[in-house]
C-alpha cells in the first residue's frame, strides 16, 4: 500500500516526466552531435529523453548501490552509557569540573 509520501513522490515524478516529455516534444530540430571522431546528425528530441534517461538511470543505481550496503552493513553498537554522576556541561559530552 502507498502511503502519502510516496503518492506525493510519484505524483512529482509523473508531472516531471510529463514536462520533460512536452518539451522534448516541442524540440524535434535536428542538431549535430559530436562524439570525438564521429558526428551524426539526431533529432533534438532523443537527446534530451536520452539524457533524462542517463540521469535516471544513475540516479537508480545509486540509491539501490545505498540501499544495499545499508542492508549488509551492521547496525554501529550503541556506546556504554554515560555515568550521571559525572555531570555533562550544556554543550557537549564533557565533563564539566566540580
Amino acid at each position: 500500500m502507498l502511503g502519502g509520501l510516496d503518492v506525493y513522490i510519484l505524483v512529482l515524478s509523473l508531472v516531471c516526466a510529463l514536462l520533460i516529455a512536452v518539451f522534448a516534444l516541442q524540440n524535434a530540430a535536428a542538431v549535430a552531435i559530436r562524439f570525438f571522431w564521429i558526428t551524426t546528425d539526431v533529432p533534438l528530441v532523443l537527446v534530451i529523453l536520452g539524457s533524462a534517461l542517463g540521469g535516471s538511470l544513475i540516479t537508480l543505481l545509486l540509491a539501490v548501490w545505498r540501499q544495499f550496503r545499508r542492508r549488509r552493513l551492521p547496525a554501529p553498537a550503541a556506546g556504554p552509557e554515560p555515568d550521571p554522576a559525572q555531570g555533562t556541561s550544556a554543550g557537549g559530552d564533557f565533563p564539566t569540573s566540580n
